[in-house]
């Protein structure tokens, strides 16, 4: 698995490919990538060596094209989420991008011990979010 802070163009050229990305940005530079084998989540935040990186056009990608041989993507309201952990490719993983703030992350940070099967393959996620000043006029998706 290959984790990096990738320029536009980068980003492009991985999804161009056919790559399967988890793919992390501002929604300004997500909306510009062309459809295909990823999943992404908005936030200007982003951890590396040096530290804390804030960044609005840089993209963090999770290359998993040599971990996976199949992939679904899956839309969850806070109602149907208990039914993910069971909605997953038997010897597998799930990655879970949850939206700051909303229905969802609550549902899950509540109740998601409970649901059944959750202990029954590896879960990846992290909350998506939006830059500090946008709080509460912008949403995550």
């Amino acid at each position: 698995m290959n984790n990096q802070l990738c320029t536009l163009d980068e980003a492009r050229a991985l999804v161009d490919a056919g790559k399967i990305l988890l793919i992390s940005g501002a929604e300004a530079a997500l909306a510009k990538l062309p459809l295909g084998k990823w999943i992404g989540a908005t936030t200007p935040y982003f951890m590396q060596f040096s530290g804390c990186v804030y960044n609005e056009t840089m993209l963090f990608i999770t290359d998993f094209t040599e971990l996976v041989s199949g992939f679904k993507v899956a839309s969850y309201s806070a109602q149907e989420l208990p039914s993910f952990s069971v909605d997953t490719f038997e010897n597998g993983f799930s990655v879970v991008v949850l939206p700051a703030f909303s229905g969802v992350v609550s549902e899950f940070g509540l109740h998601s011990l409970s649901y059944n099967g959750i202990f029954d393959n590896a879960i990846l996620g992290f909350v998506a979010g939006v830059a500090l000043s946008q709080l509460g006029t912008v949403k995550a998706r």
